[in-house]
């Protein structure tokens, strides 16, 4: 699996923006058969913009206390482990300009999109799957973003940034694969 750089040397954020981001998402897009929004909490039950332009192409709504990079199970309180909203799309080349209009950043930075002093952004955490298996996963508020190693070559990933490898695999969700095959 290759993990993203976020930081460069002075600590200044790396990010991929602009026509790297539109790139980047036509080779996710490409390479996937569905992608996952997280519906940000404190915006459950209203849609914005994005949502409602990608109604279309909605395929299930998935109430987990685990996603990638979450695990909610695990807190001691149970008045604290909360559901989070998983919304499951198609992959088509359509989305890209649907997503594009909203988000300028692969990490859904409010500096960069253009509605950050308005409460539009109902959604973060973009993830990809193909054949139900995740093949990116992203955590935006840690500015994390990994890429599976065998559908995503170093030489192709190398043009949005600095990556690193590590030996680690995405877990498995299982209620994608039900949905998707």
């Amino acid at each position: 699996m290759y993990i993203f750089i976020p930081f460069a040397n002075n600590n200044e954020k790396n990010t991929i923006n602009g026509k790297l981001f539109i790139s980047f998402l036509e080779m996710c897009v490409s390479r996937s058969d569905s992608f996952s929004l997280n519906i940000t909490p404190g915006y459950w039950g209203k849609y914005t913009r994005l949502s409602r332009a990608l109604k279309p192409y909605h395929i299930a709504t998935i109430d987990t206390q685990k996603w990638f990079g979450y695990n909610y199970n695990n807190i001691p309180h149970e008045e604290l482990r909360i559901y989070m909203h998983q919304n499951i799309y198609k992959s088509t080349p359509e989305v890209i300009a649907i997503i594009r209009k909203s988000i300028k950043e692969i990490f859904f930075n409010r500096e960069l999109n253009p509605f950050a002093n308005i409460p539009t952004q109902d959604v973060d955490d973009i993830c990809f799957f193909k054949d139900g298996k995740m093949i990116m996963g992203s955590i935006s508020h840690e500015r994390m973003l990994y890429m599976d190693s065998e559908v995503f070559p170093l030489d192709i990933l190398s043009q949005y940034g600095r990556w690193k490898y590590e030996n680690t695999f995405f877990p498995e969700i299982p209620e994608i694969k039900s949905l998707i095959i």
